[in-house]
């Protein structure tokens, strides 16, 4: 009887002795994921951007992450503070001391984020109102410093005001209407508002 041919050399490396085999984790088993970015850099470009105007998706790509993530962030805490027992819709500034550890950093976003929305709002409304009032153009004077020097008057802007106006009462613009007078060059001199009458049914008399 033929003997059978030795078996080839495994090409695998051989194990030493006393080496432990990794095993899968079994069913249930919670997978490990990405490390979140809501980190303190990202939450300081984030609310840069928004306290200068921009939108939720161009401020989350300017901080290098996508607006899904920051929905996802906001979500996540403001479960986390209704846990806490607090107003999502009011918390406090240290509402992210009275929740859990790990959802710090999502409640620390979710209130600084919410302050430069609504701080950056009060800025342009600021900028509304001067061009709204008009006024005296002031500049540093170059012989004496320390001192401002008048360089310039800047008219009122109706239109300004207007969209002011709109803003905080927009059921009062609403039946409003704005007629504003110019001079022969274009330029406005006076306005004149037309507001509702309570005996026209709160509608602007001549209105159809």
């Amino acid at each position: 009887m033929a003997k059978k041919p030795p078996k080839p050399p495994s090409s695998k490396p051989a194990k030493p002795k006393g080496t432990a085999t990794a095993k899968r984790p079994g069913k249930g088993a919670r997978a490990i994921g990405r490390p979140h970015m809501c980190l303190p850099r990202v939450i300081e470009a984030f609310c840069a951007a928004i306290n200068l105007g921009a939108t939720v998706e161009d401020a989350a790509g300017y901080a290098g992450v996508t607006r899904h993530a920051v929905h996802g962030w906001d979500a996540r805490a403001r479960e986390a503070v209704e846990k806490a027992g607090l107003d999502p819709d009011e918390p406090p500034d240290d509402a992210a001391s009275k929740v859990e550890e790990k959802e710090r950093p999502f409640v620390d976003f979710f209130i600084r984020s919410t302050r430069a929305r609504t701080g950056g709002n009060v800025a342009m409304l600021a900028v509304i109102q001067r061009a709204a009032k008009g006024g005296a153009v002031w500049e540093a004077d170059p012989n004496n410093p320390g001192k401002q020097i008048q360089t310039g008057f800047v008219q009122p802007d109706w239109k300004a005001a207007a969209h002011r106006l709109s803003i905080r009462d927009s059921e009062y613009t609403k039946h409003a209407r704005l007629d504003h007078q110019v001079t022969a060059t274009g330029e406005p001199f006076g306005v004149q508002i037309y507001l509702p009458s309570e005996d026209d049914g709160g509608r602007p008399k001549g209105d159809k």
